[in-house]
């Protein structure tokens, strides 16, 4: 048998005190079920997601877009030297 230390903040060790009581267990029963699920899917048992920042999603986009257009203008002034750059490419 192993013992498993986990570091949580005050008010999320008493919410997980308050729950696990409610369900007639402790905090290394509640940790034990978690991970005998874990273990027999293969998965984490809850969907895992991230929220986008479209303010960081527009900033690359943006940069992006940029970069193309002044990629593309330097082709259009090039004229034959940028068709031969965009045959290599």
């Amino acid at each position: 048998m192993t013992t498993v230390s986990v570091r949580l903040d005050d008010r999320d060790k008493q919410d997980l005190d308050a729950l696990c009581a409610e369900l007639g267990m402790n905090i290394a029963t509640f940790y034990s079920i978690y991970t005998k699920k874990a273990l027999r899917e293969w998965k984490i048992p809850f969907e895992v997601s991230a929220t986008r920042d479209s303010q960081v999603l527009d900033d690359l986009y943006g940069k992006l877009a940029i970069a193309e257009k002044e990629r593309s203008d330097g082709l259009m002034l090039d004229g034959p030297a940028a068709m031969a750059k965009l045959m290599e490419e």
